[in-house]
Parts: C-alpha cells; sequence; structure tokens
C-alpha cells in the first residue's frame, strides 16, 4: 500500500474511533505568481503549523495528510487532506481557517496588517470533484449511535462504511505517483500530523 494512503488510513481510523463524527476535507495549496520557488518550502511549513496551532488554541483535534507535487511550473503545490473534530468545526470552518492562514503566510511587509491575506484570494482550491463527478468539498463521518436500535445501527454502520470509503478515495488523489520524485534533494514529497498516543 502507498505510505501516503497508509498515513491516510491510520488517522482516518484514529479520528473515527475518538470523534462520534469527523469533518474530512481536501483541498490544495497554491502560492503567489510572483512568489519566489525557493520560499515556497518554507513557507508551506509555516502555513501547516499555523494551520495545527489555529486549531489547538481552540482545543480542536485535527489530523492531516499533505503531499508536494510539481509539473511544469516553477514552483510545486501542495494536496491536502484535513479530518477535524466534527462536533466542534462549523461547516465552512475549514474553507475560512485554510484562506486567512495562507493569505497571511504569503503576505508581503507593506501590506495591510488588518487585510487578514484577503488580496491572496485563489491560493486554496476545496476541490469539489471526485471521479469527473461534482461533489461536497467537506464529507461528515458519524459513527453509528450505540442507543439506536438494532435495525437502524445496522443502517447507520452501511452509511459510516460508505463515507469512510469515500473518504479514502479522495485521499487517494494525494498518492498519485506520476507528479512525485522529482524533488530536490532534502526536500520532503510527503508529511502528515502525529497521532496521540492512546
Amino acid at each position: 500500500m502507498d505510505v501516503i494512503q497508509e498515513r491516510f488510513n491510520e488517522r482516518l481510523d484514529y479520528m473515527t474511533k475518538k470523534h462520534c463524527k469527523v469533518l474530512v476535507v481536501r483541498l490544495d495549496l497554491r502560492f503567489p505568481e510572483d512568489f519566489p520557488p525557493d520560499a515556497v518550502k518554507g513557507n508551506h511549513s509555516r502555513f501547516i503549523r499555523r494551520f495545527n496551532e489555529h486549531y489547538a488554541r481552540r482545543g480542536v483535534e485535527t489530523a492531516n495528510v499533505w503531499c508536494r507535487e510539481m509539473h511544469s511550473s516553477d514552483k510545486p503545490h501542495y494536496h491536502m487532506i484535513v479530518l477535524a473534530d466534527g462536533s466542534k468545526v462549523r461547516p465552512g470552518g475549514v474553507r475560512w481557517a485554510a484562506e486567512r492562514i495562507i493569505g497571511n503566510t504569503v503576505k508581503k511587509k507593506d501590506e495591510d496588517p488588518e487585510d487578514g491575506g484577503s488580496g491572496n484570494s485563489g491560493l486554496v482550491d476545496f476541490c469539489n470533484k471526485l471521479n469527473g463527478e461534482k461533489v461536497s468539498s467537506e464529507l461528515i463521518i458519524k459513527r453509528p449511535s450505540s442507543k439506536a436500535d438494532p435495525a437502524t445501527q445496522r443502517a447507520q454502520q452501511t452509511i459510516f462504511e460508505n463515507k469512510c470509503e469515500e473518504a479514502r478515495s479522495r485521499a487517494a488523489y494525494l498518492a498519485k505517483e506520476e507528479t512525485k520524485g522529482n524533488a530536490p534533494p532534502r526536500i520532503r514529497e510527503h508529511g502528515c500530523s502525529r497521532l496521540k498516543k492512546k
């Protein structure tokens, strides 16, 4: 199994066992056209750190997996999939946080500090297509209720398993190999959040 898909499956299993509702969001990160290529790596790392800190300060557990890709452009872009405690994150919350954090991460020193990075729109793409079909950019996975009657539990378990499989399908895009293997020395092509010890 591809290591990226394996890392995602581990985090999906961890989050769905720990939280009754998990929000899954796939997104792409790009940097401005005038952004120096050699500054991308450091700013991507800064985005990941700020994104994790944003939710940690709010007491929201998240997990993520990301990968680096580079096509014909001289700058790489990044694919990321986020899993969050769905009981504490409102619909659209990850979108708002990602757009604001990437905007502040790439902001130039002479820009208005109150702007919040709004001048850098379009840097976050919330992937809303799967196998050519339009889908919601967010996926909610609900664990079956222990209080439900057996018939309802079986129905909820089927829905739960189908949602988990859809989440794995969304994560599979990160594992494609044709755009990897061209990173400079000592540049990571993928990474993930650490899982808390049980």
